[in-house]
């Protein structure tokens, strides 16, 4: 990436902190630990942000507090400001990078990243989505992208993930499927900068639940999820990262856990 960019803020209400950024730097990121207002206060003092929370998750990514709140969106006409985004610490080697279509072990579940894809065109999700998802899918994507395309002048690109996740247990999870991702800026060195835009079998989409980002694993059953990823500058020289332990919300400086290198990235145009 080029540059980093950011359009940040703060909000408070009650004793609940709501944190949020731009859509050019990682936002929510992935895990599974559950984190305190006072981790959120420190965030808000070390002025790097990530985007408003609903819920937080326990040691087995299932939700446990939940909020509901708007995630911002952006347009052309908003103004940005140059910001610095901190790379991830990796602190005593605590992230573990593997590639695509290794499968890993996940909250209780098995988990793979098994097909990437990337283009410009929003029509894209017509070829992977199934039906009842699609629409509002789309619909989403069209209040970030209102021409129907990334920006191509900054070789932005949106990356469609398929992850293959199955329920080894005996009871149905509703899990936080939160994710996000990093570059590569050089050998150990990763910096977010990969933002997930949604998760097609979000149960709100399916009118199950009002809590965004939370999806519903059946026991002993598997199924694909699509993420839309979206880099902002994308470099085909650098390697990119989606974020494998999901649904960590905290600062992006401080995630842990499976880094997965979108190793076979396929160019759809």
């Amino acid at each position: 990436m080029k540059a980093d960019y950011a359009r940040t803020g703060v909000i408070m209400k009650g004793n609940k902190v709501t944190i949020i950024s731009s859509l050019f730097l990682m936002t929510a990121l992935c895990g599974c630990t559950t984190q305190s207002v006072d981790k959120a206060k420190e965030i808000e003092e070390s002025n790097t942000y990530v985007y408003k929370y609903e819920y937080e998750t326990n040691t087995e990514g299932q939700a446990e507090t939940q909020y509901h709140e708007e995630k911002p969106s952006f347009d052309d006409f908003e103004t940005v400001t140059k910001g610095t985004i901190a790379s991830l610490r990796n602190k005593n080697g605590s992230l573990k990078l593997i590639k695509m279509n290794e499968v890993y072990e996940w909250g209780g579940m098995e988990c793979s990243i098994t097909e990437a894809h990337m283009t410009t065109n929003v029509d894209y999700a017509d070829e992977i989505l199934d039906d009842n998802v699609l629409d509002p899918c789309k619909e989403k994507l069209k209040r970030i992208y209102p021409t129907g395309k990334s920006r191509v002048d900054k070789n932005e690109k949106i990356v469609w993930v398929r992850v293959h996740i199955k329920n080894t247990g005996t009871k149905d999870r509703d899990l936080n499927m939160t994710t996000d991702g990093a570059e590569e800026i050089s050998e150990g060195d990763y910096k977010p900068s990969v933002t997930c835009i949604l998760i097609d079998k979000e149960l709100c989409f399916q009118g199950e639940t009002n809590h965004r980002d939370i999806v519903r694993i059946k026991a002993d059953c598997e199924q694909d999820l699509w993420y839309a990823l979206s880099i902002f500058y994308y470099d085909e020289q650098t390697k990119y990262y989606m974020y494998g332990s999901f649904g960590y919300i905290f600062d992006p400086s401080d995630y842990s856990g499976i880094l997965i290198e979108l190793n076979d990235i396929k160019d759809e145009g």
